[in-house]
């Protein structure tokens, strides 16, 4: 089973991050979601407030309100 604690978004090359993307066809949308897991799964407050005023999430600001919101109810 895979989780997202397990990873750490800010420890890999962006350059490998860049190429995996591209050979998976990954989209900027389910890459944002990978994003918001990570940082959110991880307690990375920061990483995920830097990664959200960066430019505007391909999914929206709902879905990252909404996961903030889980995350704060489930982790306090």
């Amino acid at each position: 089973m895979f989780h997202f604690h397990s990873l750490q978004w800010d420890s890999y090359p962006l350059g490998e991050l860049i190429k995996l993307t591209k050979k998976f066809k990954v989209s900027e949308k389910m890459l944002g979601y990978i994003k918001m897991g990570v940082y959110g799964a991880n307690g990375d407050w920061g990483g995920l407030a830097r990664w959200g005023l960066e430019k505007k999430p391909a999914m929206g600001y709902k879905p990252l309100a909404v996961m903030l919101i889980r995350l704060v109810y489930l982790y306090g």
